[in-house]
């Protein structure tokens, strides 16, 4: 997600983004507008979809190029695309489903499709298709497979893309600093943090005279943000053996030790001098270009986009491998979905649209195009051919991490943002450490009994 998601994998800006809003919660507001009209006569098929590319690669690559091509090879099921900002898509999918002349398919993120999976917006796709969807999930990783699953095997929706965060660093800034040996562990990263943080004199934190009120370079982003917070946050608490909810999931899964060692960590690096203060930017703007631009010498960070390669032509950006915790490396994970309304009329056109668009080939371009990941390994040579080699060097070494990658819980209510704003609390000095873990585990508890889970 990424995704994705958000996620994802959701610029709203972005994913990031271009595609932030695929990642795991695809926090996001995007100045992206509307593309083709809500209404349609009979017989044509409404594709909505939020612009998980840039706006301008979208219309190119759908209105104009994948939509025509399919109208023309079908000699029928004309398509109108709408193309809906981040910030709204969720509010208008929910009110398209329940309406008279619903979406007939959808790009979905994980987000949406756990609200939308169970309620009856979303058909069964294995009653319409039956054992022909086997092919789509062939080597997709269960977590993203499991999030169309129904209790009862339904599959309600298609897995398109996979996408996730990884760790980055300004080879110009860690060049600066002598090329220090980079972090495996958690651990290593917040000494590995001070040595890349530099004063506007120059001066390293280790150094006498360094002016902690004068930072040119942080050597670490860590933006307050749960938009983007939340592509990574539970990176740490995987890492360290907890988790978001409990395993049956009315409540929160890291009141136990390794969810307070994970936190801690994540103070620890807040409170070192070496990392951003979380309020330098209130929206996720202003984050993007620290990394790529120098002024922060590691981040967790979605992806170079083209406009940032051409802004920064001299920017050298390296994906480091995955840090590890006392449970192992994981990476938080995102996917794309297509998926088809229960009441859409044009039921089988609609799936005749999205097998369509999951042609390899097809499939491949979209990929590149969002500076995404797919669904199984792949040799080297997709990313080949790319506008920059920096960005096909960025996607060949992130790719390679997708093996790590883990979604979020799926559940029938949605947390991670109220966590990430506790969690935020907390790191700020606003709150204690007992007394986060507690009111969060009183609102988590809530959440899932108005939910009515376990249903």
């Amino acid at each position: 997600m990424t995704a994705s998601g958000t996620s994802t994998l959701t610029r709203p800006r972005q994913l990031g983004i271009g595609r932030r809003r695929l990642l795991a919660m695809a926090g996001a507001s995007t100045a992206a507008m509307s593309v083709g009209a809500c209404s349609r006569s009979n017989g044509r098929l409404a594709f909505w979809r939020p612009p998980v590319g840039e706006l301008s690669w979208e219309n190119l690559f759908f209105k104009d190029r994948v939509i025509p091509q399919y109208e023309h090879a079908k000699g029928k099921s004309p398509v109108d695309l709408l193309v809906i900002p981040w910030d709204s898509a969720l509010t208008k999918y929910t009110a398209g489903f329940v309406g008279s002349q619903p979406p007939d398919v959808t790009y979905q993120i994980v987000p949406w499709m756990n609200r939308f999976r169970d309620s009856g917006a979303l058909l069964d796709l294995a009653k319409a298709a039956g054992s022909g969807l086997d092919s789509y999930f062939a080597g997709v990783p269960d977590s993203i497979a499991e999030v169309v699953y129904g209790p009862k095997q339904q599959r309600y929706g298609l897995p398109i893309s996979a996408g996730h965060f990884v760790l980055a660093l300004n080879e110009a800034v860690w060049e600066r600093a002598g090329r220090p040996a980079l972090p495996t562990t958690y651990d290593e990263m917040i000494p590995f943090a001070r040595k890349m943080t530099f004063d506007r004199a120059g001066r390293t934190m280790d150094q006498a005279g360094f002016d902690a009120k004068n930072i040119a370079v942080w050597g670490f982003g860590w933006p307050g943000v749960p938009g983007i917070q939340t592509n990574y946050v539970w990176n740490y608490l995987w890492s360290y053996g907890a988790d978001i909810v409990s395993k049956n999931r009315r409540d929160i899964g890291f009141d136990n030790d390794a969810g307070r060692a994970a936190l801690k960590h994540m103070k620890a690096m807040v409170d070192s001098g070496a990392a951003t203060p979380m309020t330098l930017y209130s929206g996720t703007d202003g984050w993007d270009d620290l990394l790529v631009s120098g002024r922060v010498a590691m981040a967790w960070t979605e992806f170079l986009s083209t406009k940032q390669a051409s802004r920064f032509p001299n920017a050298r950006l390296k994906v480091i491998e995955l840090p590890a915790g006392p449970a192992g490396k994981f990476v938080v994970g995102a996917a794309g979905y297509y998926a088809i309304a229960a009441k859409s009329r044009h039921q089988t056109e609609a799936l005749d649209f999205i097998e369509y668009l999951l042609q390899p080939q097809l499939r491949r371009e979209y990929i590149r195009g969002i500076l995404s990941y797919p669904l199984t390994p792949v040799p080297d040579s997709y990313f080949d051919g790319l506008p920059d080699p920096r960005i096909t060097a960025f996607l060949k070494a992130g790719a390679k991490q997708t093996r790590y990658s883990r979604l979020t819980p799926v559940l029938p209510y949605e947390p991670q943002e109220y966590l990430v704003g506790a969690f935020n609390d907390y790191l700020l000095g606003h709150v204690s450490l007992d007394t986060m873990i507690k009111q969060t585990s009183s609102q988590v508890k809530q959440m899932a009994s108005a939910a009515h889970w376990p249903k």
